[in-house]
């Protein structure tokens, strides 16, 4: 596995398992006429390892319209998906993620799931 951390973004890429989720874009932070250079700067680091990857937009994306920008590039929402029920909390100041039940757990975060399934 791979883990490409960046200010504005992280990418996590595990090439034994090359379908979208594991390989991954989340944690996306950054400034609204920043967007789209993180697409093409985000893409341009993927496609030599020729992996689709998920793009993760959590409740704290910046901007808030990243979702737009994606659809720009041609990344739309996942059709199969809908939304993914993440808590996400600190321990030992590391992020960790911890998927649970919506129907159970009151304290979790909806992440926004949107593919793009060819090859970079």
């Amino acid at each position: 596995m791979e883990r490409i951390d960046t200010p504005r973004y992280q990418i996590t890429l595990q090439p034994d398992f090359p379908i979208p989720g594991p390989n991954n874009v989340s944690w996306i932070r950054c400034l609204p006429d920043e967007a789209d250079d993180v697409i093409r700067e985000a893409r341009a680091t993927i496609a030599p390892r020729h992996l689709p990857v998920m793009w993760m937009l959590d409740p704290e994306t910046e901007p808030p319209d990243f979702a737009e920008h994606l659809a720009r590039h041609d990344v739309h929402p996942d059709p199969h998906g809908g939304d993914v029920a993440v808590m996400v909390y600190k321990k030992e100041n590391k992020q960790h993620q911890h998927y649970t039940d919506p129907k159970k757990d009151r304290n979790i975060h909806r992440v926004a799931l949107f593919s793009h399934w060819q090859f970079f």
